[in-house]
């Protein structure tokens, strides 16, 4: 997606919000894209590559039904996925490397499909884990391993609302307008009805 940063004439990815601003610049870009009120959000979350290794394990590895066979290496940033196709139980590290595969440039809508399957695993064995000694273990994943302005007790919460929630979280896209040839950012479909998010009622 792509948006106008401060000071950066040329459009930049949503995703070099971060690198340029941190939360703070993030959170106003997001806010001001889908027209949130004034200090919207207000809370956010961050987790590292490491931090979902380590809630993976937590949990007691995942189980996913892959469509294909997943091979791919990366020297330059020391990443490699080597999963095959049918039901696969993910450890950590294999998680991760399904949470971020893209071999493509422009293939982020299936990487979006992958990330997912990997919810709907971890939604699974939510729901299927002795919730008193999988929890605090999970909660210190989060206290240790996150960037987040939850509150232990929210935090406590949003736990137990996953683990009885009846169907796995949904992931919601932006409407973007078509790709135009070799495009590699695209913007927002015109004539969207703001606010995009959230939904009215």
């Amino acid at each position: 997606l792509a948006v106008q940063l401060p000071g950066i004439e040329e459009l930049q990815s949503l995703s070099k919000t971060w690198q340029h601003g941190g939360i703070a610049l993030t959170s106003d870009v997001v806010g001001e894209l889908i027209e949130l009120p004034v200090n919207k959000p207000d809370r956010y979350l961050v987790l590292s590559r490491q931090g979902l290794r380590r809630f993976v394990e937590g949990l007691g590895d995942i189980e996913v039904t892959l469509n294909q066979t997943y091979k791919y290496e990366d020297k330059a940033q020391g990443y490699s996925i080597n999963l095959q196709a049918g039901i696969q139980t993910l450890n950590g590290a294999q998680a991760e490397q399904l949470a971020r595969h893209k071999p493509k440039a422009n293939d982020d809508h299936q990487r979006r499909m992958r990330q997912r399957l990997l919810l709907q695993g971890v939604h699974q064995q939510l729901t299927e884990i002795d919730a008193i000694t999988v929890v605090p273990e999970l909660l210190n994943v989060f206290s240790n391993q996150v960037k987040t302005d939850i509150s232990s007790k929210e935090m406590l919460s949003l736990m137990a609302a996953a683990i009885s929630a009846p169907s796995p979280p949904v992931i919601t896209e932006l409407p973007l307008a078509p790709r135009a040839g070799q495009q590699m950012l695209r913007e927002l479909k015109p004539d969207l009805s703001l606010p995009i998010w959230p939904a009215a009622n």
